[in-house]
């Protein structure tokens, strides 16, 4: 692209059969939810691949890391997908109403919710099918009186956003203050 005005439309890959909720691309795959379904198209072909099945509800949003794919929905659910394998690796179970946003990074899965928590969950302990699911949600942050519509995070610091007319900036480095948050059940 020689400059932001040559911007050309390559290709419609969904001609209204579905309605999208969240869009992801990963270095081979471009993904796209609806009601329960992810669809899976080949980067480069532009070709349909597969569908992932699995959330009984909207799928709010989709995240990739490497050959997983996460997802949040309105079923009060993230699930973790093995994308080439096209299974389901994981239910995260916690939330008490519908996820708009997650984050993911190499260690930890962050999940907002309508529900005004956050939980951060441990990737690798969901990644090994021989963690208990008490041993996934390393804990829920409750400062937020309102829905959790946006996260982002790195190793040092998690922001939060929400409808109550706040950003938090947590401090992963530090323990979280008492009252703040809550240990997973």
């Amino acid at each position: 692209m020689r400059s932001p005005t040559d911007i050309q439309l390559k290709r419609v890959i969904l001609d209204g059969t579905l309605d999208v909720y969240a869009v992801e691309l990963d270095h081979n795959y471009i993904y796209g939810a609806d009601y329960g379904d992810i669809k899976v198209w080949d980067l480069f072909t532009l070709g349909l691949t597969h569908t992932l099945r699995g959330h009984h509800n909207f799928i709010n949003c989709l995240q990739s890391r490497g050959d997983i794919l996460v997802s949040g929905s309105s079923d009060k659910t993230v699930r973790i997908w093995d994308v080439e394998s096209e299974g389901c690796l994981r239910v995260l179970q916690g939330h008490t109403y519908f996820i708009p946003c997650i984050g993911v990074n190499e260690k930890l899965i962050v999940s907002g919710s309508w529900d005004h928590t956050i939980r951060v969950w441990d990737l690798q302990a969901a990644l090994d099918p021989n963690s208990s699911e008490e041993s996934l949600c390393l804990v829920t942050l409750k400062e937020h009186s309102g829905t959790v519509y946006g996260l982002q995070f790195d190793d040092i610091k998690l922001l939060s956003a929400s409808s109550n007319k706040s950003i938090i900036v947590w401090n992963f480095l530090n323990p979280v203050p008492p009252g703040q948050y809550k240990q997973c059940k």
